[in-house]
């Protein structure tokens, strides 16, 4: 019997391992790109579920202030950054429109800081017309990195912008997103 061997044989021996090993590494990098991408997906989708959340928080004080309107309009509604309300008992006793709004803040914070990481919230008169309100929240920026929290690029187009004077001396607080919105009681 005769064998027939290519001449060369012996110098393509473990090829077929070498190609398994590029297309395992090409894998590799593959399901880490994807891993990357879905990491991403996870955190847009969190920054976007907290700015819903800011939103309906921001409607709901609206609706509060508009209730109460009286009271909105002389101020009784200012917060500051970082300020604490104290809890009023206008659910169980008869109240004024200032103790109202007390209890509103009060709960409506509760509200901010626990549906939001980190939430705060800002409420003021605007600069431009005193029957307007701006009302600004805060939660922890949950981004990969901190470019992404840089106020010039990530924060900018949704937020509190510094080009608008009636933004009335706020300023989002370091390391957080925000959602400004201005209301008319």
């Amino acid at each position: 019997m005769l064998a027939f061997c290519a001449p060369h044989a012996g110098r393509h021996r473990g090829a077929g391992l070498l190609d398994a090993i590029v297309a395992l590494t090409l894998l590799a990098f593959g399901v880490l790109g994807l891993a990357l991408v879905l990491t991403r997906l996870q955190a847009d989708a969190r920054t976007t579920l907290a700015r819903g959340t800011a939103i309906g928080l921001i409607a709901d004080m609206g609706e509060r202030m508009h209730v109460n309107r009286g009271a909105a309009l002389q101020g009784a509604y200012a917060l500051h950054w970082g300020q604490h309300t104290v809890a009023t008992a206008c659910d169980t006793q008869a109240c004024n429109a200032q103790a109202w709004a007390q209890t509103d803040l009060y709960q409506w914070l509760s509200d901010v800081r626990t549906q939001l990481p980190g939430g705060d919230a800002a409420i003021f008169v605007s600069d431009w017309d005193s029957t307007h309100f701006g009302i600004a929240i805060a939660w922890h920026a949950n981004e990969a990195s901190q470019a992404d929290t840089d106020p010039a690029t990530y924060k900018a187009p949704f937020g509190i912008d510094a080009r608008l004077p009636q933004r009335n001396g706020l300023a989002c607080p370091v390391h957080a997103v925000c959602h400004l919105a201005y209301v008319t009681p």
